[in-house]
C-alpha cells in the first residue's frame, strides 16, 4: 500500500530528518577544536565560555567540589577551584573536542590547553582531581592517567595524608540526621554516623550506617582506597564516619556513592 503524503507533511518530515542530522552532528561532533574566552572559573572541571549558553566540562577530570550557598564543600574543593582559576580565567583558550561533544546535562566537553599548556594534565598533575573515565572520550586518557599516578608519588593534593584532613567549618549548616536522608534526595550533604555492617560483591562495596543509610563504593573506586591502605569493610567498621556527597536513592533506601576517601572520613 502506498503513503502518500500531502506537500504540508513531506516538509515536515524533512525539517525532521534535518533536526535529527543537526542534533547527531552538535552530539557527535566533527570539530578538533575551537577557541573561546573563559568568562568564569566554577569550580576545579568547569568553566563558562563567553558567548556560550553552557558551561564546559573538562574531560577526564573530577575535581572535589567547591563550597556553595546550597552545597558543602569537599577538602581540596577551594584549591582546585582556585588554581584552575590562576590557570584559565579570562584567557583565550582552545578547546579540544572528543568523541561525545556534550554530556547528558547539556554540559559541552573538552580538554583545555591554554599557551600549549594542558590544562586538564596540570590540575591532575597538582593533585586537585582524580582522573575519571568516561567512554568514549578517551583521547587523552592515558597522558591524564600518566600525570595522576606522578601525583600519586609524590602524595600530592587529595593523595596526601587523608587522615591529617581537618572538617570544614562552613560545612556543618548541611549537615543532617541520618533518619531525614530520605528527604534530600538529589542534593548534596553531610552525614555522620557509625557504619554497623557491609557487603563487598563483585562491582560494588556497601557500607550500611546505622539509621539506614548506604554509603556506596563502585569497583572502579576501590583503587583510591587501596591506595592509602583503606579496606573499606574493615577500615570503617565500627567507626564514627562522616560522609560528603548527593543523595540518591536504591531499593527505596538512600545512599550516598563515594569516589575517594576525602568524601568519607574517621570522626574522632
Amino acid at each position: 500500500m502506498r503513503i502518500k503524503l500531502t506537500k504540508r507533511a513531506f516538509y515536515a518530515v524533512l525539517i525532521s530528518i534535518a533536526a535529527v542530522i543537526f542534533l547527531a552532528a552538535a552530539y557527535y561532533s566533527t570539530d578538533k577544536s575551537r577557541t573561546y574566552v573563559v568568562k568564569d572559573v566554577i569550580d576545579g572541571d568547569t568553566i563558562l565560555l563567553e558567548d556560550m549558553p553552557y558551561t564546559l566540562r573538562y574531560i577526564g577530570v573530577d575535581a572535589p567540589e567547591t563550597l556553595r550557598d546550597d552545597s558543602p564543600g569537599d577538602p581540596f574543593g577551594a584549591a582546585s577551584t582556585q588554581f584552575n582559576r590562576s590557570l584559565v580565567e579570562g584567557r583565550a583558550v582552545r578547546v579540544e573536542f572528543d568523541k561525545e561533544k556534550y554530556d547528558r546535562f547539556g554540559r559541552m566537553l573538552g580538554y583545555v590547553f591554554v599557551d600549549d599548556k594542558f590544562v586538564n594534565e596540570l590540575i591532575v598533575g597538582s593533585g586537585l582531581a582524580r582522573v575519571m573515565r568516561i567512554k568514549p572520550n578517551e583521547k587523552h586518557f592515558e597522558r591524564l592517567l600518566n600525570a595522576e599516578t606522578l601525583a600519586k608519588r609524590d602524595k600530592k593534593g587529595i593523595w596526601g595524608n587523608v587522615a591529617e584532613l581537618k572538617l570544614l567549618p562552613a560545612n556543618q549548616k548541611f549537615l543532617i540526621k541520618l533518619e531525614d536522608a530520605g528527604n534530600y534526595i538529589g542534593q548534596r550533604v553531610v552525614v555522620r554516623g557509625v557504619i554497623a555492617d557491609g557487603i563487598k560483591k563483585e562491582k560494588v562495596l556497601v557500607l550500611n550506617m546505622e539509621g539506614g543509610m548506604e554509603v556506596v563504593i563502585f569497583k572502579g573506586s576501590w583503587g583510591d582506597f587501596s591506595f592509602f591502605g583503606i579496606e573499606p569493610l574493615t577500615y570503617y567498621m565500627n567507626k564514627n564516619v562522616e560522609v560528603i556527597g548527593r543523595v540518591s536513592v536504591y531499593h527505596s533506601r538512600p545512599q550516598i556513592i563515594v569516589r575517594h576517601p576525602i568524601a568519607l572520613r574517621l570522626l574522632e
